[in-house]
C-alpha cells in the first residue's frame, strides 16, 4: 500500500481514531480536529487560524500565525506517542504554509534514492 501524501510504501499505521484520545486544550484540539478531518490532505495555516479564532470578536491575535506555529510544535511532541505527527518542512504553494497529519511509520521509511541522469 502506498501513502496518499508522498507515494512511499506504508507499513501498518496508527489509526486516526487514536487522536480522539489525546487530552488537549481547546486550541490544539481544534488544530488536530481540522487536520484529521482533512486527512490525508493538507490544511492551510489561514484555515486553521480561522477555525481557532472563529467567534472571537477581534479575529484573534495580531501574530496568529506565530501562535499557530508554537501550537504545532507542541503537538508534534504529543502526537508521536499516538503514532502520528505533523511533518516539518515546506508544504503549500509559495508563501502559504500548510499542515497535515502523517503517521510516524510513514516517516520511518527510507527515502528512495534518485539517480541523477545527465543530458547527453
Amino acid at each position: 500500500m502506498n501513502c496518499p501524501c508522498c507515494g512511499g510504501h506504508m507499513q501498518t499505521r496508527a489509526k486516526l481514531s487514536l487522536l480522539a484520545d489525546v487530552q488537549l486544550p481547546t486550541v490544539p484540539r481544534t488544530i488536530v480536529n481540522g487536520l484529521a478531518a482533512a486527512y490525508p490532505r493538507s490544511v492551510s495555516a489561514e484555515a486553521l487560524i480561522e477555525n481557532i479564532y472563529r467567534g472571537v470578536r477581534d479575529g484573534g491575535p495580531v501574530h496568529a500565525r506565530a501562535a499557530l506555529s508554537v501550537q504545532v510544535h507542541i503537538l508534534r511532541q504529543k502526537l508521536g506517542a499516538y503514532g502520528w505527527t505533523i511533518p516539518k518542512g515546506a508544504t503549500g504553494r509559495g508563501n502559504k504554509a500548510e499542515y497535515r497529519l502523517c503517521p510516524v511509520s510513514d516517516l520511518d521509511q527510507p527515502k528512495p534514492k534518485h539517480k541523477l541522469i545527465k543530458a547527453g
